[in-house]
């Protein structure tokens, strides 16, 4: 049987390759594809670019005291370039915080205590940038915004929050900043680009006469007295480029000559000594890293090698014989004691490198330590790392509120503390030397607490109607303990599928026997996971491992529930399995029928590897880590499967998870009771409001109460739906709907300027469908509504159809008999559409006959939300994104919801102004007026209608409505509304005045006939809906015929 490791579909925190060169020397070693862009001064850490299978780069970030090397927010795409020495790292992440609509952007931020976070965005900018340079501290970060123009405007940021703008509106790129923050040096847009200079005025500094696209400054010394520049040619030199070391105090530059020739020279970092380090281009036809040190520019290779390094073992490709191909020295730490390489290795793939010279091998402590609680247990969890480089030590000792607690060192790297009781403890770790000497870690504080009664999740309020509130929640996680690698309400999965040539195969989750007997005497009742694909069915796998280190199956069930796709399910097992005295392994396995890259859940980026992401293929002895498989393939797989076990402890009731009901409140006084999972609450008044609401449990237990904070603001809203009417030749009847409190909300993408959107193709007669997708995630908070109309922005002629499809299936399909271009249009559903919050929904607006070379319909200025608010589709199957054309934009489309529980406002009364004049004396109480002008004329008038709502003074009026009255008022109306079809055997005429010409077109937009006159034949036409588009009176209209035999 084939092994798994050769069948599955590449779908993947990392620890670097190390080994003790010579005394006080080491080496570390990436995987393939990390490429390191940074070192922090001080040399404990490092960044850089991790590109995995999918060309999809990713930050990490590289702890040089332990050698792991962490993806930073590895579900999207981000970069760092710099890192400050408590690890902090300036990058390029993507936010929905920094755009004005919310729509995923590329933005700078820095990376801080487990997540990215995003700078302040001035008024005026999309949120598009990049963070370039930290200073060591890590307070002050430099980097650009980008215009709407594309310029990019360079800023310092302090803290996150803006410091000082370095230019108005010139691109300036800053790359690197001074240690105290307040000189930023990168190049500046003048003919061409140019190295420059910013100091703490603003002004900015040329250091160099020449200009090229090639030109900038790279990096400051740490006293920020010498800078790094590439400036460009220089004509007077002996070497026609300038490379060098610029002084900052009286500006001369220092000239680096080349090695070879008059070859490319480069340089990326530079210490505290001034010792630079870089690269130079074609040494018999590859470049090699160089360092310049005390005036001379020598090879780094070399300089290592006589300081007796060796780089055999490494897999390092041979260049020639007497050297490896390391092409780049990327960076250099202060003392110039840590160097950041990049090399080709033996299968040509490029690799990072960190040689550490001189490193302190005895009295090191353990690096990397964690305590913690073991979930709802009177027990701590406490994890290390060896330090990097140590020699002699013999183990490691616990302590506990300063009392050891190891009879004798432990050479394991963690430690399950069992203490029994609940309180706070104060944990440490030192490692033993053989001397006797031991190294401490810093003292870490654990509070051990009972584990509090599961609350309601995801609390959200939002205002509803005039002056009402919905409140919102998920239901609470279990009152049970959670053993899971997933942080609790994770819901963004990533895909894991393989080969229909693999019948099944395991993904499992494994916890150590020293943390499982935390819960001796707990059972199991419960496994969760998240499958994306039915495929042929799911098992659960309870295993142990035996003596001799084979597993053991303690428990297996099928899984016979309906399942929820792509959502956490959670199977309770027929019988409670008691927690065994070994390790825990608990696997769900699948049977394979179909070939997917996307079968079971998984969370990217997180892992523990041997624990977090098991797997194997059913049949195979054992189960092996992701990580360390995919390791071996040079594309690292970092997983952690999205399993949850449920452990029920001693004396747990059967119920314990059972919510009898929830409690609502607003302002601390309660409103009511729900076993639903949102709730409306009525007549709030304006102003700030804290609403909550708390799960009481069949056992009569009750959560705390979560709130979420709503600033209710009355909703006065005009009527709607204003429409006029011609009467005779001077009067008009006009006429509205009365303003309902049904929380009409508009579901779209778009809230900026309108702009030209795509032209199609002219094969296809400039004719395509637009599409916006409304996820569930959209239309959670709408249960109880429905989709009245929809709204879209036409710019030019076409034939628009609105359809709307739930979850796949169409459920409303509208041709648009009248429109106006250049403007919102609503059209109401003939049949408004109950909306399940469950459901995705795509709507499309179908464009035929587009006038040609015109786009139909508008885009925005914003933003756009790719793959979700700008696609397209020539046959409403296979949908793309704009975006792959360089428009950027979401569609100016949208859907209307409305509570389908509305009750009509309380109001007093309307009043109608026509042509800037009132026309009723009293309050008007029916929703229509007429009016008689008196005499035809060809004016364009207006009429604006104002509702006075009860205990409100003043109106609130409509937007103005033109129109034209007597024979001005429809004259293409009146052409068009005479118009019919008649359909013979063979043939289709379009009866009426004036009809010029008929064309029939397929349902895909291609010509199909084309006559002058009103007669067209239909002989050889397929059955099927077609397109009858013809003209009257100069202008073309389109409709749909279904051919019939």
């Amino acid at each position: 049987m084939r092994n798994i490791k050769h069948l599955l579909f590449t779908a993947v925190m990392a620890v670097a390759s190390f080994g003790n060169v010579s005394a006080g020397n080491v080496i570390l070693t990436t995987p393939e594809d990390y490429q390191v862009l940074s070192l922090s001064p001080n040399g404990k850490w490092a960044c850089g670019v991790y590109t995995d299978y999918s060309y999809q780069n990713f930050a990490f970030r590289w702890n040089l005291s332990s050698g792991t090397i962490e993806l930073l927010g590895s579900a999207s795409a981000s970069e760092c370039w710099t890192i400050s020495d408590d690890g902090t790292v300036a990058g390029t992440f993507i936010s929905t915080e920094t755009s004005a609509n919310g729509s995923p952007t590329n933005s700078p931020g820095y990376y801080k205590d487990g997540s990215w976070h995003a700078v302040e965005i001035p008024e005026g900018f999309g949120g598009a940038g990049m963070g370039l340079a930290i200073t060591p501290d890590g307070h002050y970060m430099t980097g650009v915004l980008e215009t709407s123009d594309l310029k990019y405007i360079p800023y310092i940021w302090k803290d996150g929050k803006i410091h000082r703008q370095l230019e108005q509106n010139t691109t300036g790129m800053p790359y690197a900043i001074s240690s105290d923050g307040q000189m930023v040096a990168g190049w500046r847009q003048n003919h061409n680009r140019a190295a420059c200079l910013w100091n703490s005025d603003n002004a900015y500094t040329y250091l160099s006469d020449y200009e090229s696209p090639w030109s900038y400054a790279r990096a400051f010394s740490a006293d920020g007295k010498k800078i790094v520049l590439w400036g460009g040619w220089d004509a007077e030199s002996e070497h026609s480029t300038l490379r060098a070391i610029y002084d900052v105090e009286d500006g001369t530059t220092t000239l680096i000559p080349t090695l070879v020739n008059d070859d490319e020279l480069e340089f990326f970092g530079i210490s505290a000594d001034y010792t630079a380090v870089g690269f130079e281009g074609a040494f018999q036809g590859i470049q090699r890293a160089v360092m310049w040190k005390d005036g001379n520019l020598q090879y780094v290779e070399d300089y290592l090698e006589g300081l007796g390094i060796d780089f055999s073992g490494y897999g390092i490709l041979p260049a020639d014989d007497d050297i490896y191909y390391i092409f780049r020295a990327q960076d250099i730490s202060d003392d110039s004691k840590v160097l950041a390489l990049i090399y080709y290795d033996e299968e040509y793939a490029y690799r990072s490198m960190i040689v550490m010279l001189d490193q302190q091998e005895t009295d090191l402590p353990p690096v990397e330590f964690t305590a913690r609680q073991v979930e709802g247990m009177p027990s701590a969890s406490l994890t290390w790392k060896a330090p990097l480089g140590a020699v002699g030590i013999q183990g490691y000792n616990v302590y506990r509120d300063g009392e050891k607690i190891t009879a004798t060192p432990v050479n394991a790297l963690r430690y399950f503390d069992n203490v029994q009781d609940y309180g706070v403890h104060q944990y440490k770790v030192s490692a033993v030397y053989g001397d006797g000497n031991e190294a401490e870690t810093e003292e870490l504080s654990v509070s051990l607490e009972p584990k509090p009664i599961s609350a309601p999740l995801s609390v959200g309020a939002r205002q509803k109607g005039f002056n009402g509130a919905r409140l919102q929640w998920t239901a609470p996680a279990s009152n049970l303990f959670t053993k899971s690698y997933v942080p609790a309400g994770e819901s963004s999965a990533d895909g894991f599928g393989v080969s229909n040539t693999v019948s099944a195969f395991e993904v499992a989750v494994k916890f150590d026997a020293d943390e499982m007997a935390c819960y001796s005497g707990s059972t199991i009742r419960e496994v969760a996971f998240y499958p994306l694909e039915k495929q042929g069915g799911f098992s659960i796998n309870i295993y142990t491992k035996n003596a001799d280190g084979t597993l053991e199956l303690i428990k297996s069930q099928p899984v016979t529930q309906t399942l929820k796709l792509r959502e956490r399910n959670v199977v309770t097992l027929d019988e409670p399995v008691s927690v065994p005295e070994g390790e825990l392994i608990v696997a769900v396995q699948t049977n394979v029928v179909a070939s997917s890259n996307s079968i079971i859940g998984t969370l990217y980026g997180k892992y523990q590897a041997g624990y977090s992401d098991l797997l194997r293929q059913v049949g195979e002895d054992d189960f092996y880590s992701l990580y360390d498989m995919s390791f071996l393939s040079g594309y690292p797989y970092f997983v952690s499967w999205m399993i949850d076990v449920i452990v029920a402890p001693q004396g747990a009731a059967d119920n314990i998870d059972e919510i009898d009901h929830y409690a609502v409140y607003a302002d601390g006084e309660e409103k009511g009771s729900t076993q639903e999972t949102l709730f409306d609450i009525d007549a709030l008044a304006e102003g700030e409001h804290q609403l909550g609401v708390k799960a009481v449990y069949a056992t009569q237990e009750s959560s705390d109460v979560v709130t979420a904070s709503l600033d209710i603001k009355n909703n006065y809203r005009p009527v709607s739906d204003l429409e006029v009417a011609t009467v005779g030749l001077t009067g008009i009847s006009s006429s509205w709907k009365a303003p309902m409190n049904d929380d009409e909300t508009t579901l779209t993408y778009s809230s900026g300027n309108a702009v030209s959107g795509p032209v199609g193709p002219s094969e296809y007669n400039y004719s395509y469908m637009a599409s916006v997708v409304f996820d569930a995630d959209k239309v959670r908070n709408f249960s109880g509504y429905e989709v009245k109309s929809v709204r879209f922005y036409p710019i030019a002629d076409a034939f628009f159809t609105i359809i709307i499809q739930q979850d796949g299936n169409e459920v409303a399909y509208q041709e648009v008999d009248d429109y106006k271009l250049n403007q919102w249009n609503t059209i109401e559903l003939e049949t408004p559409i109950s909306i399940d919050p469950t459901s995705s929904y795509r709507l499309i607006v179908d464009c035929f006959d587009v006038d040609p070379g015109k786009s139909p319909l508008a885009i925005d200025d914003t933003p756009a939300f790719e793959f979700v608010s700008d696609l397209y589709s020539f046959d409403g199957e296979s949908w793309n994104s704009y975006s792959d054309v360089a428009l950027h934009g979401n569609w100016m489309m949208g859907m209307n919801l409305v509570a389908a529980d509305g009750t009509p406002m309380a109001i007093d009364g309307y009043d109608v102004t026509i042509d800037g004049e009132k026309k009723n004396a009293a309050l008007l109480t029916e929703t229509s007026y007429d009016y008689d002008f008196g005499v035809e004329d060809a004016l364009r008038h207006s009429i604006v209608v104002g509702v006075h709502y009860t205990g409100k003074s003043g109106s609130v009026d409509t937007d103005v409505t033109y129109f034209y009255i007597g024979t001005a008022a429809g004259i293409d109306r009146n052409v068009v509304k005479d118009i019919t079809l008649a359909k013979g055997d063979n043939f289709l005429t379009v009866q009426g005045d004036g009809v010029e010409a008929v064309a029939i077109y397929s349902a895909s937009g291609m010509s199909e006939r084309a006559v002058k006159g009103n007669t067209v034949d239909l002989g050889g036409l397929p059955t099927g809906i077609h397109i009858v588009r013809y003209k009257v009176g100069g202008k073309y209209y389109s409709t749909k015929v279904d051919i019939r035999r």
